[in-house]
């Protein structure tokens, strides 16, 4: 994940606050930051990609006994 493309990140208490006021007050960047991060994690993370990696997994066990 990358600041600004699919998440704020903030690490101190002032930073978190300006995050939050940013996004409330600009409610098409928080929506095209959600849909940015969602597709994110579902090319990452969703059933297809953890079906390949188990599937891979399984192949190298396989193979290699």
């Amino acid at each position: 994940m990358r600041d600004r493309e699919h998440l704020l990140l903030a690490d101190a208490p002032p930073a978190f606050a300006d995050a939050v006021v940013e996004l409330l007050s600009q409610p098409q960047l928080a929506a095209d930051l959600a849909s940015r991060a969602r597709e994110l994690v579902v090319r990452d993370h969703g059933w297809d990609a953890v079906a390949a990696a188990f599937a891979a997994f399984i192949e190298d066990v396989v193979v290699s006994a």
